[in-house]
């Protein structure tokens, strides 16, 4: 299972705001991954959510995930009004989805079900897996 993170410190200079954080799924053949993640800022009524959108590609960007997430927060606060992001302490909670490769393998025919009867082994695709990773941490707006 891979881990991620985001930056400590991200600038609050421009709408959207680039969102950004170290990423690895720790599996070799992964190269890509989509981040889906909220912004929270605030407490009880007082509370902004943002909702963003980034991705991660090994090699690129430091191997960091970057996303963009408005700077009014879409999903509002809890009393339904407008709320902006500002400077100061936030909460990010992510969601990255991989698909990993799937593979083939050599294995014993089952029997009838699998086709007419082969001598000898087989080969099975065992097809791609989605796996996700999560992850939530506290970070500063510059």
């Amino acid at each position: 299972m891979g881990f991620g993170r985001f930056d400590r410190r991200i600038p609050l200079s421009s709408d959207p705001v680039e969102v950004m954080g170290p990423f690895d799924p720790e599996d070799h053949e992964v190269d890509e991954a989509d981040v889906l993640f909220l912004i929270i800022q605030g407490q009880g009524k007082n509370s902004v959510v943002a909702k963003g959108l980034g991705m991660w590609e090994r090699g690129k960007n430091g191997d960091k995930w970057t996303g963009k997430v408005p700077l009014t927060g879409k999903e509002r606060k809890p009393d339904g009004e407008a709320g902006t992001l500002k400077q100061g302490m936030a909460r990010g909670i992510a969601l990255a989805v991989v698909i990993k490769p799937g593979e083939l393998f050599e294995d014993e025919p089952l029997g009838e079900e699998e086709g007419p009867a082969q001598a000898g082994p087989v080969w099975i695709f065992d097809p791609p897996q989605v796996e996700g990773v999560t992850w939530c941490s506290n970070f500063l707006f510059q």
